[in-house]
């Protein structure tokens, strides 16, 4: 993974504000390629997760309930960093995931993405929980799509 981001980019430095615990969570995830964080609710995974998208650089997917899709860009908002929403008809969504960065994604859409995979560093799977039956259909899409990234982050609140 790499560990900075392009001296031509445009995004402002993201100001994070880690705490001790969190820095020692993202230092942890860029150095392992498989990870599956466990914290309890407001503990800061979210921030967590969008500072190991940020510095490992690249193209990094976060797929995540509906429900918190808001709160991802929201936290993006807060530190400085830019998060595309992935959503509309299929020729936007193609678009959106093209222009490649940050990007966060429905898990409704799942099985549209199997189909056109696109190029991606790092995914996070926010609420692991999702993904637990070892027969499901999202599991079994995730599988196959895991050997196509370098990392992946799982975070829960519920081991």
């Amino acid at each position: 993974m790499s560990q900075s981001m392009s001296s031509t980019t445009t995004i402002p430095s993201p100001s994070f504000c880690l705490s001790t615990s969190q820095t020692s969570a993202v230092d942890h995830c860029l150095r392992y390629p498989s990870v599956l964080l466990i914290a309890d609710k407001g503990a800061g995974k979210t921030r967590t997760g969008l500072a190991v998208a940020y510095e490992s650089g690249g193209n990094v997917l976060i797929l995540c309930p509906n429900k918190v899709r808001g709160g991802w860009i929201a936290e993006g908002a807060k530190c400085g960093v830019p998060i595309t929403l992935i959503e509309g008809n299929p020729a936007e969504r193609m678009g959106q995931l093209a222009a490649g960065g940050i990007m966060v994604m429905g898990v409704d859409l799942l099985p549209w993405l199997r189909d056109c995979w696109p190029p991606l560093d790092g995914l996070i799977l926010d609420e692991t929980t999702r993904y637990s039956k070892p027969g499901s259909k999202g599991t079994r899409i995730l599988r196959v799509m895991r050997k196509k990234v370098e990392w992946v982050l799982g975070l829960t609140a519920s081991p």
